[in-house]
C-alpha cells in the first residue's frame, strides 16, 4: 500500500499544480490585447505575457483586469496620436518583470508611472519624442537589470536616476541624440561603482564625436560595447586601455583615422572587433597581440597589404572581412597560420592572382568570397586544400580559363557563383562538385549547353544561365540534373526550345525563359509534371494554347510578347493555376473560352490583361458584363484585377466607343457585318426580308451582341438614294452624301426600329410631306448644313417622339404655322444660321424644351415673339444658349443680312417702351410689366412652398419624434430629449444586465454580448452564465446584478413568464428593488407575445407600454440609443481567437526589443481560455436563468 501511495503521489502533485494554474487563469484576455503563456522552470506555476494596442488616453485603461500574480511581461503598442503614461497606471501589476512602450511618441514620463513595479527587470521605450524624465521615475526599481531607450530623441541623462537600480547590467540608448560620453556619469554621481557593474553598453547611432579619457574608468566591468553609426573622430589616450573584461567592440561607421598607442592594451579577452566603414589605413599596435580574436570586420577601410602582418598571430580567428579595401594579394604564409578560419570575405579588392596552395592549410574554411576582383584564371592548385568549403563566390572577375583540376578538392561545395566573368562555355572543372546544389553562370559568354556539361551533378537543384549568348536549347541539355528545381535561362538570344529540352527533369518546379526571342514554345514545358512557375515575358510569342503549359502550372508570366491568338480552353485543365500575366501583348479579340479556368481550382486565379489593344466589338461584351459581377463567382472565369482599367479601341469611326471597358455601355459593343440574318428569320432567301440585313456597298454596318442595335454608316459615300438601306437599322449615318430631295419612299423600309438619323451635309434641298411618316420611334434627327428653305406643316409629320432636331446652317426663311404641333416632345432644337424673321407662336406650346438655339437669324422685333422669348428666358435662361447673339430689328428687310441690322439684343429689348397696350393674336398679350408680375408670382410661390414644407416638417417631427431621436443618435451621436441621462449611474459596475431564458441563450452569447463588448468604446455586460456568483442563490444574484447595472435588458419570449421573475415570492421579497427597476428597464420582445401578458404580467416591471421588437429593422440603433453613454471604461475582456508564441509577439511588435531570459526564453505552451476547461465540473444550468416548465400553461 505504501509503494502504491508513493507511486501516485507525484502524479497527484502535478494534477494539483495544474488545477491551481488553471484557476489562476480564470479571466479573459482584454479585447485590445493578445495574451501568451510562458513557462519558467524557476516558477511553480505559469506566467503570462501580453501585448496591448493603445489608441486613446492611457488614463482610461485599467490594467487591473490582468491577473497580477501571473502577468510578468506587458507590451504597450500605441497607435495614432501621441499618448502619455499616467501615474500609478501599473500599481496592481506588482509581479511584472518586463515592460515595453512602443511608438507612443510621448516626451516625458510622470514620476510615479512605474510606482509599484518593484520586481521590474527589463524596461524598454521605443519611439518616444525628445524624451525627458526625472530621477524619481526609477527610484523604486531596485531590481532593474536592462534599460532600453531606442529611437526616442533622448539627449541628456538625468543626474542619479539609476542610483537605486543596484542590479543594472545593460544600457541600450541606440538611435538617439546623445552628444558626449561624459553625460553617462550622471547615471549615478554618488555611487561610482554602479557603472562598473554594467556589462553591456549600446550607444549606436547617436552624435558622439569622441571617446573620452575616463571611459574605461567609468565602465570597469564592461564586456560588450557598440558605437556603430556615430561621428567619432578621436579616441583619447587612456580611454580604452584598461577594459579588462571587454569581449565585443564595434566602432563601425564612424570617422576614425587612427588609434592611440594604448588602445585596447589590456583587452586580452576581446573576441569580436568591428572597424568597418572608417578611413583607417593602419591598425593599432596591440592588435597583433589579440590572440583570442575570433571575428574581425574591417570592410570599407583603407587597409592595404600591410594588414597581413597584423594577422600573423591569430590562431583563433574564425571570420575575417576585408571587403572593399586596398589588397592586391593574399599572403600565403599568413593564411597557413589562420587554421581556424571559417569565413573569408575579400570582396571588391584588386587581387589578380591566387598563389598555388595559398589555402592549403584552411581546411575549416566554409565561405570564400572573392567577388569583384581581377582574377583572370585559376590554376590547378589555386584552391587546393579547401575540402571543407561550402560556398565559393568568384563572380565579377575576368575569368576566362579554369584548369580542369582547379576544383578537385572542393568536394563539399554546395554553392558556386561564377557570374559575370568571361567564360565562353561551362568549364569541365565543375564535374568533381558532386555535392553542389546551386550553380550561377549569369552574365558570361556561354553560347550553348551540352548534355555532358553537368555529368555527375545529380544534387544540383538550381542553375542560373541568364544573360549569356545561348541561341538554342537542345534536347536533353539538362538530362543529368535529375534533382533540378530552378532553371534560369532569361536574357539570352534563345529562338527555339527543343520539345525534349527538359526531358527527365521530374523535379523541375520553375523555369525562366524571359527576355529571349522565342516565337513558339511548343510542348517543351507541357511534359514537366511538377512545373509550377514559368516566366516567358519579353519574347516574340504570337499564339498560346493548352499544350504549351503543364497542368501543374501555378504562376505564368507571358507578358510583353506579341500574342494575338489565345486558343480556347488554354487554361481550363490547369487545376492548380494561381496567376497568369498577359499584359502588354497584342490581343485584340478575347473570348470567354480562351481564359476560362478549371472548376476544380482551390481559389479563383488572377489573370492580368492590361495594355492590350482590345477591340470594342460585340465579342468583348462578356468582359464588360464580368466587370459588373461582384463579388467574384465560381463561374469558370478567372478574376481580372485590372479589369476596371482595361481599355478598348474602335476603328477610325468617331462615333464608335473608345475608352475604359468598365465605362462603356453594353449596347455600344458592336460587330461589323456584310450580310446577316436573324436566327429565327424565315425569309432570309428573299431580298426584301425585314429580318435580313445586307450592308450596302460603300457603307459599313455594325450590330450589337444581342442584335438589338443595327448601325449603318454611309458617311461620305456619295449616295443619292436611301431606299435600299437595311430595314432593321436603328441608327443611320448619311452625312456628306448627295441626297437632293427626300420623298415618301426614302425611308419607307425603316418603319419602327430607326432611332437616330444623320442627314447633315447631304445637299438636301427639300423634304416632301410624309417623308418621315413611318419613323415613329425616331428620337434624333440631324439635318444641319443642308439647303432647306421652307418647312411645311407636314414636313415632320409622324415624329411625335422626336427629341433632338438640328436645322442650323440651312437657308430656311419660312416655317409654316402648326409645324411644331407635329413634334410636341422636342427637347433640343437648333435653328441658328438661317434666314428666319419670325416664328409660329405654336412653338411656345412645347413645354419640354431644354435647349433652343436661335442666333444667326434676321429676327424682326415683333412684340409677340419678343415678349414670348423674354418670358421663356426669365424663367429658364439656360434653355437659350448664346442669348447675347440673338438679335432683332424694327425694319422688315426680307433679303438683308445680319450685318445690316442695328443689332437690338432681343432679350434686352424694352417691351414696355415699344409693346405697351399691344395685344397679340397668338395667345400672347402685352402687359404693362411682365417682369414685375413674374417676380411677385415667384415670391408667392416660394413663400407657399416654404410654409407647406415647414408645416409638414413640424407634423413629421411630432409624429415621428422617437424615430428622429434614434436617427440623430445613430448619425451624429446626439441624445436629444434623453430622459435616461438624468439617472445617476456613476457607481455601477456594469453598463447593462441581460435577463433571458435558455431559449434566447444562443442569441445572447453569440450575437448580443459580442456586439456590445466589441464596440468602441465597449460596454460592460453582466451575463447570468458568466458573472453570477455560484456560492449564492439565483434570486440574490439577480438582485445584485440589477443594483450593479446601469440598465437591465429583459429579453421577453413566451417562456419568460414562467421564470422566477414572475414568481410571487420573488416579487414580494424584492418589491422595492423591482419597482425601482422600471426607470432603468429596457424590454425587448423576442417574438409575438399575448396582449394579456403584456398588459397585466409585464406591467409589474414596466409602467411604459413602449417595447423594443427584435424583428424591427432598426432594432440595434434603438437599443444603442437606450443604453447608457460609455465613458472612461477599462479594457473590456474578450476571449482571444488564437494564441501565438511569445517570440512571435516580440517579432510583431518590437523587432529591436531585447527580452530578458528570465521572462521569455524558457519555452511556451498554449492556454485554453474557454471557461468550461477552467471549471470542467461546473453545470451549465448554473449560469442560465432556470425555467420551470411545470408552471407554464
Amino acid at each position: 500500500m505504501s509503494s502504491l501511495s508513493s507511486h501516485w503521489l507525484p502524479m497527484l502533485t502535478v494534477l494539483l499544480l495544474l488545477l491551481h494554474t488553471s484557476h489562476a487563469w480564470g479571466f479573459e484576455c482584454p479585447k485590445q490585447c493578445e495574451c501568451h503563456n510562458l513557462r519558467d522552470p524557476n516558477r511553480v506555476s505559469t506566467s503570462m505575457a501580453a501585448r496591448c494596442r493603445v489608441n486613446d488616453s492611457m488614463a482610461r485603461y485599467n490594467f487591473s483586469v490582468f491577473s497580477p500574480r501571473y502577468t510578468t511581461v506587458l507590451v504597450l503598442q500605441c497607435q495614432g496620436k501621441a499618448l502619455t503614461p499616467v501615474n500609478h497606471m501599473f500599481r496592481d501589476l506588482f509581479y511584472l518583470e518586463e515592460l515595453v512602450f512602443k511608438d507612443c511618441r510621448f516626451n516625458t514620463i510622470p514620476d510615479y508611472t512605474l510606482a509599484g513595479l518593484t520586481n521590474l527587470k527589463n524596461f524598454s521605450i521605443f519611439g518616444a519624442d525628445r524624451l525627458t524624465f526625472t530621477p524619481r521615475l526609477f527610484q523604486k526599481l531596485m531590481n532593474l537589470q536592462n534599460l532600453e531607450i531606442i529611437r526616442s530623441g533622448f539627449q541628456s541623462v538625468p543626474a542619479n536616476f539609476l542610483c537605486h537600480s543596484t542590479r543594472i547590467r545593460s544600457l541600450i540608448f541606440s538611435d538617439n541624440e546623445i552628444f558626449t560620453l561624459r553625460d553617462l556619469k550622471n547615471l549615478c554621481l554618488v555611487n561610482a561603482t554602479l557603472l562598473g557593474q554594467i556589462i553591456r553598453l549600446d550607444l549606436s547611432y547617436n552624435n558622439i564625436k569622441e571617446i573620452t579619457e575616463d571611459f574605461d574608468a567609468m565602465f570597469t566591468g564592461i564586456e560588450m560595447v557598440n558605437f556603430v553609426g556615430n561621428q567619432i573622430e578621436t579616441i583619447v589616450n587612456n580611454s580604452c586601455s584598461e577594459l579588462y573584461d571587454l569581449t565585443v567592440l564595434d566602432l563601425s561607421r564612424n570617422r576614425i583615422k587612427e588609434f592611440p598607442l594604448d588602445f585596447l592594451e589590456y583587452s586580452d579577452n576581446l573576441m569580436q572587433l568591428g572597424l568597418s566603414h572608417n578611413p583607417i589605413s593602419r591598425l593599432f599596435p596591440v592588435f597583433s597581440s589579440l590572440s583570442n580574436l575570433r571575428i574581425f570586420e574591417a570592410e570599407h577601410t583603407h587597409l592595404d597589404n600591410s594588414i597581413w602582418s597584423n594577422l600573423n598571430e591569430k590562431p583563433q580567428l574564425e571570420s575575417l572581412n576585408l571587403a572593399h579595401c586596398r589588397l592586391s594579394l593574399i599572403n600565403k604564409s599568413v593564411m597557413n597560420k589562420l587554421t581556424s578560419l571559417k569565413r573569408l570575405n575579400l570582396h571588391s579588392n584588386s587581387i589578380s592572382r591566387l598563389s598555388p596552395n595559398v589555402f592549403s592549410s584552411n581546411r575549416q574554411l566554409e565561405v570564400l568570397i572573392l567577388t569583384n576582383n581581377s582574377l583572370i584564371h585559376l590554376d590547378e592548385n589555386s584552391l587546393h586544400g579547401l575540402t571543407g568549403l561550402r560556398h565559393l563566390d568568384l563572380s565579377y572577375n575576368r575569368l576566362s580559363a579554369i584548369h580542369i583540376d582547379a576544383f578537385h578538392d572542393l568536394i563539399n561545395v554546395e554553392k558556386l557563383d561564377m557570374s559575370y566573368n568571361e567564360l565562353q562555355e561551362i568549364p569541365n572543372s565543375i564535374h568533381p562538385l558532386n555535392r553542389v546544389q546551386e550553380l550561377y553562370f549569369e552574365g558570361n559568354q556561354i553560347r550553348r549547353v551540352y548534355k555532358d556539361f553537368f555529368k555527375g551533378m545529380d544534387s544540383v537543384n538550381r542553375i542560373v544561365l541568364a544573360k549569356n549568348l545561348i541561341h538554342v536549347v537542345d534536347a536533353n541539355s539538362f538530362a543529368r540534373c535529375l534533382n533540378l528545381h530552378i532553371l534560369d535561362l532569361s536574357d539570352n538570344n534563345i529562338t527555339s526550345v527543343h520539345e525534349d529540352a527538359f526531358e527527365g527533369l521530374k523535379q523541375l518546379i520553375g523555369v525562366s525563359l524571359a527576355h529571349n526571342s522565342i516565337r513558339n514554345i511548343g510542348t517543351a514545358l507541357w511534359k514537366q509534371i511538377n512545373l509550377s512557375q514559368v516566366h516567358l515575358q519579353n519574347n516574340l510569342i504570337e499564339e498560346i494554347m493548352a499544350s504549351n503549359f503543364p497542368d501543374s502550372i501555378k504562376f505564368l508570366n507571358i507578358s510583353h510578347n506579341r500574342i494575338r491568338v489565345m486558343r480556347p480552353f488554354t487554361f481550363s485543365n490547369k487545376d492548380t493555376l494561381v496567376e497568369v500575366d498577359l499584359r502588354s501583348n497584342r490581343i485584340s479579340r478575347l473570348t470567354k473560352d480562351a481564359i476560362s479556368v478549371s472548376h476544380r481550382v482551390r481559389a479563383i486565379p488572377d489573370v492580368y490583361l492590361m495594355d492590350n489593344p482590345f477591340r470594342c466589338d460585340c465579342n468583348l461584351v462578356w468582359l464588360k458584363q464580368l466587370a459588373d459581377v461582384r463579388p467574384r463567382k465560381r463561374n469558370g472565369l478567372p478574376y481580372i484585377p485590372d479589369l476596371d482599367d482595361l481599355e478598348c479601341q474602335s476603328n477610325n469611326t468617331s462615333w464608335l466607343p473608345t475608352g475604359r471597358i468598365y465605362h462603356i455601355s453594353e449596347s455600344d459593343f458592336l460587330c461589323k457585318y456584310l450580310d446577316e440574318c436573324a436566327a429565327d428569320c424565315i425569309c432570309c432567301h428573299f431580298d426584301m426580308c425585314d429580318c435580313k440585313s445586307i450592308c450596302p456597298k460603300m457603307c459599313n454596318c455594325y450590330r450589337s451582341f444581342d442584335r438589338r442595335s443595327n448601325f449603318i454608316d454611309c458617311t461620305n459615300s456619295s449616295l443619292n438614294d436611301s431606299r435600299f438601306l437595311p430595314s432593321n437599322a436603328t441608327k443611320i449615318f448619311l452625312s456628306g452624301n448627295r441626297l437632293g430631295s427626300l420623298s415618301k419612299h426614302s425611308f419607307l423600309r425603316q418603319r419602327e426600329m430607326l432611332v437616330v438619323l444623320y442627314l447633315n451635309r447631304s445637299h438636301i434641298t427639300d423634304v416632301q410631306n410624309g417623308t418621315f411618316m413611318t419613323l415613329i420611334k425616331l428620337r434624333e434627327l440631324y439635318m444641319h448644313d443642308n439647303m432647306l428653305s421652307v418647312l411645311t406643316r407636314e414636313t415632320f409629320q409622324g415624329l411625335a417622339g422626336l427629341e433632338v432636331l438640328t436645322l442650323n446652317n440651312n437657308m430656311i426663311s419660312y416655317i409654316a404655322p402648326g409645324m411644331f404641333l407635329q413634334i410636341p416632345r422636342l427637347k433640343t432644337f437648333d435653328l441658328s444660321g438661317n434666314g428666319l424673321h419670325t416664328l409660329d407662336p405654336s412653338f411656345m406650346a412645347i413645354s419640354s424644351f431644354e435647349s433652343i438655339s436661335l442666333r444667326g437669324n434676321p429676327w424682326l422685333c415683333k412684340c409677340p415673339l419678343v415678349m414670348a422669348l423674354q418670358e421663356m428666358y426669365i424663367t429658364h435662361p439656360e434653355v437659350i444658349p448664346h442669348s447675347e447673339e440673338v438679335l432683332c430689328d424694327h425694319e422688315e428687310v426680307i433679303n438683308s443680312s445680319v450685318s445690316q441690322f442695328t443689332f437690338y439684343h432681343m432679350f434686352d429689348y424694352d417691351v414696355q417702351l415699344y409693346c405697351l397696350n399691344v395685344t397679340t393674336s397668338g395667345n400672347y398679350s402685352a402687359q404693362p410689366s411682365p417682369v414685375i408680375e413674374m417676380k411677385v408670382l415667384l415670391a408667392l410661390a416660394i413663400f407657399s412652398a416654404v410654409f407647406i414644407t415647414l408645416m409638414v416638417a413640424i407634423i413629421s417631427v411630432i409624429c415621428y419624434r422617437e424615430e428622429l431621436k434614434v436617427w440623430l443618435f445613430t448619425q451624429y451621436g446626439w441624445r436629444v430629449g434623453d430622459d435616461w441621462a438624468k439617472l445617476d449611474d456613476s457607481n455601477r459596475k456594469y453598463d447593462v444586465f441581460v435577463a433571458y431564458t435558455s431559449k434566447n441563450a444562443m442569441f445572447v452569447e453569440h450575437e448580443l454580448a459580442p456586439r456590445l463588448e466589441r464596440r468602441d468604446p465597449p460596454y460592460r455586460v453582466c451575463l447570468t452564465y458568466r458573472d453570477y456568483d455560484v456560492d449564492i442563490s439565483y434570486a440574490q444574484n439577480t438582485i445584485n446584478s440589477i443594483n450593479n447595472s446601469k440598465r437591465t435588458l429583459m429579453l421577453v419570449s413566451n417562456d419568460f413568464f414562467c421564470t422566477e421573475w414572475f414568481r410571487y415570492d420573488f416579487q414580494i421579497n424584492n418589491h422595492d428593488v423591482l419597482k425601482a427597476l422600471s426607470d432603468r428597464l429596457i424590454v425587448v420582445l423576442m417574438e409575438k407575445i399575448d396582449k394579456k401578458k403584456l398588459n397585466c404580467d409585464l406591467m409589474f416591471y414596466s409602467r411604459s407600454k413602449k417595447y423594443l421588437k427584435y424583428h424591427d429593422a432598426r432594432f440595434w440603433d434603438k437599443l444603442y440609443y437606450m443604453l447608457p453613454k460609455v465613458r472612461g471604461l477599462p479594457l473590456i475582456p474578450q476571449t482571444p481567437e488564437s494564441v501565438v508564441s511569445a517570440g512571435e509577439l516580440r517579432d510583431q511588435c518590437c523587432n529591436n526589443i531585447a527580452f530578458s531570459k528570465t521572462s521569455l526564453e524558457s519555452g511556451y505552451e498554449e492556454i485554453n481560455f474557454v471557461r468550461k476547461n477552467v471549471y470542467p465540473n461546473s453545470d451549465q444550468n448554473l449560469y442560465m436563468a432556470p425555467v420551470s416548465q411545470t408552471n407554464c400553461k
